[in-house]
């Protein structure tokens, strides 16, 4: 019943509640984190049993109370465990795009983005407003006073949350909405940049290439080819993955249990032996992982060799919250759901793009008396050693076209384009 914690308010300002649902959360009190201007609580996820700390803010009005704030807030740091999130009305500004008018405490923007780089916190971007606060005046003054900051631990561990706001109702403040990002898995086929240092690549390849075919069409012969490659190589790495989590985790109990067992008695050699040459293998799995998400992050121009994993994970999920689009606003109505939303867009751009339609003027460019160029040499036929050329410069983990084969994969391709004809 009582799944809920709170600061009382003065008046009608300060006041703060954390509550859930008991059916799905936890609210554990934290009364040694609670602060004059701050409570928090321990919230634990009941289907997953993963706890981390909230807690909400009410800032307040004094530059001298808003500098015991931030101080407070440096206390709980000190408390709190690595999945931390702060929310709630700042009443800080951390830049001065943040407020629609000059009249900006310089000095308080100082303090508040040196204490959010003290703390190790980063800002959820909310979408679709600039302000979350109004003085509900003639000439309004607006800022962004209301916030979501969050440690990089929390957000490793939940990537996929975005920040929306609320209509204002009868308050002066926007309601701020954390909404998990309804991400679709993508189905379609992407080239992975540790395929080829992977014993049997070349053979899955070599079958999916060398398969017979029914056409004499060069570029048919070529799309056919590359999508039987795709699915072959789809297939192998699935079942690859699937096999190497299997040994991770037999590895990491083998492992677990020769670290309890040396507790209590010297291993011999033998498990000596086993449990370096397990300890290699899961080394050699966390180098492919870090493969894999740096090519997600994009962060193709930094070696992998000099960055960790946690990097490239907190980039990409980084890109896919900002190029995931929540909502879409179309003829008085709101597309929330992925199909709405793309009927919404492929109508957008049916309207810009129109409809084709017979020409019934031409041009006469003869009149014109535009200087000419030869440009026959246009027309020739591509021979080996430009599409050789061509491949050679393209970029190694970047894919050119749709058809997800990156630069690396296209490089092996042009090795088999003289088979195709």
């Amino acid at each position: 019943m009582d799944n809920f914690v709170f600061l009382p308010a003065i008046g009608t300002r300060g006041g703060i509640l954390i509550a859930a649902s008991s059916d799905h959360i936890k609210v554990t009190p934290q009364p040694l984190l609670q602060g004059t201007f701050s409570v928090s609580a321990l919230i634990t996820d009941l289907c997953c049993n993963s706890p981390w700390l909230l807690t909400g803010v009410y800032g307040p009005q004094s530059d001298e109370d808003k500098l015991n704030f931030l101080n407070e807030i440096r206390h709980i740091k000190a408390l709190a465990p690595s999945e931390w999130v702060v929310l709630g009305d700042f009443n800080l500004i951390s830049r001065a795009s943040e407020k629609s008018n000059s009249n900006i405490n310089l000095r308080m923007i100082r303090a508040f983005r040196a204490a959010i780089d003290d703390l190790h916190l980063k800002e959820l971007p909310l979408i679709g407003r600039r302000f979350t606060w109004s003085n509900e005046r003639l000439n309004s003054t607006l800022t962004k006073i209301d916030k979501v900051l969050f440690t990089e631990e929390w957000e490793s561990t939940y990537p996929d949350f975005q920040l929306l706001p609320g209509s204002t109702d009868i308050s002066d403040h926007c309601p701020l909405i954390m909404k998990k990002i309804q991400a679709r898995h993508f189905s379609g086929f992407r080239f992975e940049a540790w395929w080829p240092n992977e014993d049997g690549f070349s053979e899955v390849v070599s079958q999916a290439w060398s398969k017979q075919l029914h056409t004499n069409d060069c570029i048919r012969k070529l799309h056919i080819k590359l999508t039987r490659t795709a699915k072959a190589l789809k297939k192998w790495s699935k079942n690859l993955i699937k096999e190497r989590r299997f040994c991770s985790a037999v590895a990491s109990e083998v492992i677990l249990q020769l670290d309890l067992a040396m507790e209590n008695r010297s291993l011999t050699q033998q498990e000596l032996d086993l449990r370096a040459l397990l300890k290699g293998r899961l080394l050699a799995l966390a180098a492919i992982q870090k493969i894999r998400w740096r090519q997600r992050s994009r962060l193709v121009w930094i070696r992998v060799g000099d960055a960790n994993t946690k990097l490239f994970h907190l980039r990409a999920n980084s890109r896919r919250r900002k190029n995931h689009i929540p909502f879409l606003h179309h003829c008085g109505h709101v597309a929330s759901d992925h199909e709405d939303k793309a009927t919404v867009l492929k109508n957008h751009f049916i309207s810009l793009l129109g409809q084709p339609e017979s020409a019934t003027l031409r041009m006469n460019w003869s009149n014109l008396n535009l200087p000419s160029a030869d440009l026959t040499h246009l027309d020739h036929p591509f021979d080996l050693d430009e599409l050789g050329k061509a491949i050679k410069e393209m970029a190694a983990e970047k894919a050119p076209g749709s058809d997800g084969f990156i630069g690396l994969s296209s490089k092996d391709v042009g090795t088999r384009l003289r088979w195709i004809c």
